[in-house]
């Protein structure tokens, strides 16, 4: 067992926080000192806190639109796949486990979070198939255009913030969407479920929509020509040039 330091939790926490601010931040053509005992400067360890990458973005929903799309119109044609069936229960299962109550609080109460954030999509009533829609899509997303995301952590802080967000409420009369923001941890949790739960199916999903987008669609019966489309063309640059000699030679 390590010797325990003088000041104890607190001062061991200082001195390691001394020692890592002559440090610059690991991102690359940063340049600027680590925030606290982390890897990053303020900047990007609050990009990472929100994104899930130093370097991500937080991506719309309306950007995994027409991802979700082709997902739920392969889900209606092959509605009776065990597979399918298993997934909705599973993400029936998942909304009911939720409660809302009194919104926790502190940074390492990631079940209980959770929890409350299904609370929300609970009441609101949100169709379990939905929720493996927008999974199935972040996987065909990730298959489609794998550049559209940092790495694998950012890509799935990405998949839980788009679940999470079915259960956001409109505000007001403006109808903007109120959406609370989702800790680091309850992230983490949700999307170590989702893709233990339903990775493999939603990667078979998101396989079988690439093969019916990459298939070429047969091609259209061509009609039949239209009458007289062999007939010969009279030369008028031949007539021209007649009309224009015999005109020369009055002239002349």
């Amino acid at each position: 067992m390590p010797p325990l330091h003088p000041g104890g939790p607190r001062g061991l926490a200082h001195e390691r926080i001394a020692a890592n601010q002559d440090r610059t931040c690991d991102v690359p053509a940063c340049g600027l000192r680590r925030q606290g005992i982390g890897r990053y400067c303020h900047r990007h360890d609050d990009a990472a806190n929100r994104t899930g990458h130093p370097l991500g973005k937080n991506l719309r929903p309306s950007l995994l639109v027409p991802y979700a799309d082709r997902v739920r119109a392969f889900m209606e044609r092959h509605q009776d796949h065990p597979g399918i069936r298993a997934g909705i229960a599973w993400c029936a299962d998942l909304i009911e486990s939720g409660s809302m109550g009194r919104r926790p609080r502190g940074k390492r109460m990631a079940a209980l979070y959770l929890r409350w954030h299904l609370g929300r999509m609970k009441a609101h009533r949100i169709d379990p198939g939905e929720v493996l829609v927008r999974t199935a899509a972040m996987f065909l997303w990730r298959e489609f255009s794998p550049r559209s995301f940092a790495d694998d952590r950012h890509w799935q802080h990405q998949l839980a913030r788009m679940v999470l967000r079915l259960g956001s409420t409109r505000r007001g009369d403006t109808g903007a969407m109120q959406a609370p923001r989702y800790n680091v941890s309850t992230r983490d949790l949700l999307a170590t479920r989702l893709v233990g739960a339903l990775g493999p199916l939603c990667i078979r999903i998101a396989r079988e929509v690439m093969r019916d987008l990459e298939r070429k669609p047969e091609p259209a019966p061509l009609d039949k020509p239209v009458e007289g489309s062999g007939a010969p063309f009279a030369d008028h640059h031949d007539d021209t040039s007649a009309t224009t000699r015999k005109g020369t030679n009055k002239n002349g």
